[in-house]
This record gives structure tokens, C-alpha cells and sequence, in this order.
């Protein structure tokens, strides 16, 4: 008996995978045809420039090397801002503008190193520090 159930299971199984690959893909278009006939009416169907956005490891390694390089030469916040694009931001449109991650690195990396130099000379303790 347990033969022929693994038989209908395989049979069952067989014929939904053919079902499946014989079937027709539904169409994913949305019936708007793009020609040259002026029928889109001069609108433009993409908005955002791709090749405008920073994306790809190239960009985030150059981002990452100048962060290290504005935090070991101890350039200001001010400096920072600017060179991100962020001059003249405050408060939550700071907060919410998409470079506010380089900054925040920036300010990790920058207190990074001045723990490291409190280190090196003998403070052992970061209360005069804070104060």
C-alpha cells in the first residue's frame, strides 16, 4: 500500500511541474505603448536620474576614505556639512537629509580618535574630558 501512494505522489507531483512549464506567462505590461508616433504626449516616464544617485562600491569607498581622512585632520562640522551637501541645515531637516549618515560617521570616527589620543597620553579617566 505505502508503494502506491509514493506512486499517485509521484504522479501528482509530475503533472504539476508540466502544468506549470506549460503554462503562458501573464502579461506584465501595462498596455501603454512607447513609440515614436507622439502617442505618450511628450511625457517623460522616468523622473529620477539614475546615473545622478551614488550607488556601488566605488562611491562608498571614497565616501569612507574621506570621512577617515576629515576626522584624522580634524576638520569642523561646518567643513563637513559643506562638503556633503548639507551647508545651512539645521535641526530636522539635518536629521533627515539622505548625506546626515556621513556626518554621523564622521562624528563617530572623529570622537573615536580623541578617546584614542586621551589614551595615549595617560588619561585614564574621561570625566575632565566631559566636562
Amino acid at each position: 500500500m505505502c508503494f502506491f501512494h509514493v506512486e499517485v505522489l509521484m504522479a501528482v507531483a509530475l503533472l504539476t511541474i508540466t502544468t506549470a512549464a506549460d503554462s503562458t506567462p501573464a502579461k506584465t505590461s501595462t498596455g501603454v505603448a512607447l513609440r515614436d508616433d507622439r502617442t505618450n504626449s511628450g511625457r517623460i516616464l522616468r523622473t529620477v536620474d539614475r546615473n545622478s544617485e551614488e550607488r556601488g562600491i566605488a562611491s562608498s569607498v571614497a565616501m569612507w576614505a574621506k570621512v577617515k581622512y576629515w576626522a584624522h585632520a580634524g576638520k569642523s562640522d561646518e567643513y563637513v556639512k559643506q562638503r556633503v551637501g548639507m551647508a545651512g541645515l539645521t535641526g530636522k531637516a539635518l536629521e533627515f537629509d539622505p548625506n546626515y549618515k556621513y556626518l554621523e560617521r564622521f562624528w563617530h570616527r572623529l570622537e573615536g580618535r580623541t578617546l584614542d589620543k586621551w589614551m595615549r597620553n595617560g588619561l585614564r579617566h574621561t570625566e575632565p574630558g566631559w566636562a
